[in-house]
């Protein structure tokens, strides 16, 4: 070989070796904001549920004392929530869901109320 061509093949090969290794830099670095992104709505998925589950605790405390309780907004320190109630004789369904997050995360709970309290028949997220 001619010492031309031995500098073209080293710089020639020196950018394909530098091609490769940004490509690879930068997929992982988009990959990472990725993952960091859906980490991120897990956690506030997971903040919302429980948010929106103390929504309910208090829902079914208004519900036992009062047999006259229609839902409406609840104000906590943490946000504000949404309750609508629905009765079927003793059998009620409270549905539960937060106002003004990104990350809605609805509770339903149907319980039967009765003169001594409240018995829960079921507590899903919808």
């Amino acid at each position: 070989m001619r010492k031309g061509q031995e500098g073209f093949v080293a710089i020639s090969s020196a950018l394909v070796i530098l091609a490769v290794v940004l490509t690879l830099t930068v997929s992982v670095s988009l990959l990472s904001i990725g993952e960091m992104q859906a980490s991120l709505a897990l956690s506030k998925g997971e903040e919302n549920l429980h948010f929106v589950e103390g929504c309910v605790e208090e829902a079914l405390l208004k519900s036992r004392n009062n047999a006259n309780y229609a839902g409406g907004s609840l104000t906590q320190p943490e946000g504000n929530c949404e309750v609508a109630v629905s009765k079927a004789e003793n059998v009620w369904t409270v549905t539960v869901k937060s106002l003004g997050t990104q990350h809605v995360r609805p509770v339903r709970v149907v319980f039967e109320r009765t003169v001594s309290g409240l018995s829960i028949l079921s507590w899903r997220e919808i």
